[in-house]
């Protein structure tokens, strides 16, 4: 009997203080003029007495958004410059009205051509000086079947360059569209207005045309810097049997073979790639995987479950330090690019005064109906 009374005594008194921490806690949240707080006996979102909500309409976010773009514009300093902008603010109004009085020619690179083909049709409602390049997935797609398949082989090595080649020692008047698709490129190195391109082709551009332009990346970089795929060991041994054996691909395809798990290798500098295309040309037809990996992956997984056996990769393209690049994206994650672009001496992220009303949906027409519901 006195142990049940001590029992029932000793959870009344846990009770009691955990009232008084709860109420402590309710003052405190007052003090600090806390809106929210969550409550989890009943698990609810709990409002505050003192809640007083302020409300700005899109007008408002919009030059609050116009601002931060300025701020980053105006910083000379080359680096990696992200701006947190949430859905249907109007990122590409943005653009456009700077496009239409800046002195520098801007170059808006999309992830995709859709979304390209859309910023260059706006930019041309408004009468701005703009191109867009031409599309390689287009012009594969009006080549026989064979010639894209050997297109598809020479990027698998990551010879992007030596497939200009082959296009340029083929006949044009058979095939017109490569003459239309490199008349386009050639109008384009000798066009002094605006640039609309995708991500991929971005990271393709040398630097040297790039550094006469203001680049601006629309939505999040990251899934085209870093992407993930998978290179089949037989594939790997038939480079270290074709590679030469002094070199840097040699060295780093044997330690790959003799990894264990994973592990983090070094990318190949640009000389070690330019050396290994030709014996990776030799025998791309026998490839069945991207063997290109081997020249960009830097962290590997050895798959000895998977049938056939296979090594997973990560690669990541590198972004030239010389240059500024502006990237206007709602998902952006700022630890992710400072470890990303941790060998950049420059990554900034802007966010505007404002948050999201998330009473609402963040889609276009939500946020246009509701123009006078964006919480600050």
């Amino acid at each position: 009997m006195f142990g049940n009374a001590r029992e029932t005594f000793s959870k009344t008194q846990t009770s009691c203080i955990s009232l008084q921490l709860l109420l402590c806690l309710l003052k405190y949240l007052q003090s600090q003029r806390y809106n929210y707080f969550y409550c989890s006996f009943n698990k609810e979102i709990l409002r505050l007495k003192n809640f007083n909500e302020t409300y700005y309409s899109l007008d408002i976010v919009r030059r609050d958004l116009h601002d931060q773009f300025d701020k980053i514009i105006s910083s000379m300093e080359p680096g990696i410059y992200v701006l947190n902008a949430q859905p249907g603010l109007g990122k590409t109004h943005t653009y456009l009205d700077y496009m239409e009085h800046s002195t520098t020619p801007f170059l808006i690179a999309a992830p995709t051509i859709a979304l390209a083909r859309q910023i260059y049709d706006d930019a041309r409602k408004r009468d701005i000086p703009v191109m867009i390049t031409p599309s390689m997935e287009q012009l594969k797609k009006s080549l026989p079947s064979e010639l894209q398949k050997t297109i598809e082989q020479m990027y698998q090595i990551e010879a992007g360059q030596e497939v200009f080649t082959l296009l340029q020692n083929l006949q044009y008047d058979v095939y017109l569209q490569i003459e239309a698709y490199f008349s386009a490129l050639n109008e384009i190195k000798h066009f002094g207005g605006h640039i609309i391109t995708t991500h991929a082709r971005l990271l393709n551009m040398d630097q040297s045309f790039l550094e006469r332009y203001t680049i601006v990346v629309d939505e999040d970089f990251i899934h085209s810097i870093m992407v993930t795929d998978s290179i089949i060991i037989s594939d790997l041994r038939l480079l270290r049997r074709t590679a030469p054996a002094d070199s840097a691909v040699y060295q780093k395809v044997c330690q790959i073979l003799n990894g264990d798990g994973y592990f983090i290798l070094r990318i190949l500098s640009d000389s070690d790639r330019q050396e290994a295309i030709p014996f990776l040309s030799a025998n791309r037809e026998k490839y069945h995987s991207n063997i290109g990996g081997v020249l960009f992956g830097t962290t590997f997984y050895y798959d000895e479950n998977a049938n056939p056996v296979t090594v997973r990769f990560l690669s990541q393209r590198k972004l030239s330090k010389n240059l500024k690049y502006i990237i206007c994206s709602a998902t952006a994650n700022e630890q992710i690019y400072h470890k990303v672009f941790a060998s950049h001496h420059c990554v900034k992220f802007y966010k505007g005064n404002f948050l999201q009303n998330t009473k609402f949906s963040i889609s276009r027409f939500c946020l246009k109906k509701h123009e006078g519901s964006v919480l600050r």
